[in-house]
């Protein structure tokens, strides 16, 4: 059992330099401890003071992740990011950042893509209706999600 808060400290140090995680991770971690919250709040402090925390780092790689590695579209990851309490004006300025690069563009088309490939047996209006929805169900917004639809039916892709 952890008795003092340098060990909670030292816990908390050694897990946020294997991974990242935000403020709100760590407090839900220190609350699963019984720390008090004027506790938390100074560990959390001295983890931000020290580089262990920071919830732009760890904005960044949610991102990353989960636009490249799942494939989800900005308003599905703008949603659960602000489940963790990320503020907006954060998520914004590292999206815009995350915007310019190029090969999420590309990973939204071919997660749209490979869907409507796999709805090839449907009739062309259910085809458009399914793979939209599962466009926007993946977080990618209308505007996008149909100008690649549109190019898939034209077979421009």
């Amino acid at each position: 059992m952890i008795k003092s808060v340098e060990e909670i400290l030292a816990r908390m140090t050694r897990q946020c330099s294997l991974r990242e995680y935000c403020q709100w991770d760590i407090r839900q971690k220190l609350r699963k401890l019984d720390l008090p919250e004027d506790k938390a709040e100074e560990v959390i402090s001295i983890l931000i003071r020290d580089g262990y925390l920071s919830d732009e780092r760890y904005t960044r790689a949610y991102m990353s992740d989960k636009s490249t590695l799942s494939g989800w579209g900005k308003e599905k990851i703008f949603f659960h990011l602000r489940g963790k309490y990320i503020s907006y004006e954060v998520l914004e300025r590292i999206w815009e950042e995350f915007e310019q690069d190029s090969r999420r563009l590309d990973k939204m088309r071919s997660v749209i893509a490979n869907k409507w490939n796999s709805l090839s047996k449907e009739e062309p209006q259910k085809r458009v209706e399914k793979t939209l929805r599962f466009a926007i169900g993946r977080g990618f917004c209308y505007n996008q999600s149909m100008a690649v639809i549109k190019d898939l039916k034209t077979g421009n892709m």
